[in-house]
């Protein structure tokens, strides 16, 4: 069985930036987050892999919440920022939707920050 959900999250995080040189700068983030449940799927599938049985979850409550921590570098190309970032998020309540276990989640994301006027 596969369970598919759908969870918007906002977290109000907390960072540290430290510049090791004009270019190079790492940074530390931590702090709590919520996130409300907007959908999801249950789905069991054969040895084959075929789908036998596919719902909508009901939910017991949608709010959850949870603890962020992570951190990343900044490379400054330019006049841009370029960042490469990982966090780490633990849920604080277990819950049946998530079948009696506390949720966590992986994140990396790379971007570029955009110049704006000092």
């Amino acid at each position: 069985m596969v369970q598919q959900y759908e969870v918007a999250e906002l977290p109000l995080l907390i960072s540290y930036r430290q510049k090791v040189n004009k270019r190079l700068s790492y940074y530390g983030l931590f702090g709590p987050s919520v996130g409300y449940a907007l959908g999801g799927r249950l789905k069991a599938m054969d040895n084959e892999g075929s789908q036998i049985f596919s719902d909508k979850l009901l939910f017991e409550r949608r709010i959850e919440t949870g603890i962020w921590g992570g951190g990343g570098v900044e490379i400054a190309i330019g006049p841009l920022t370029a960042f490469l970032d990982a966090r780490y998020q633990v849920g604080l309540s277990a819950t049946k939707f998530y079948g009696g276990e506390v949720p966590r989640g992986f994140t990396v994301s790379v971007g570029v920050w955009l110049p704006t006027k000092k």
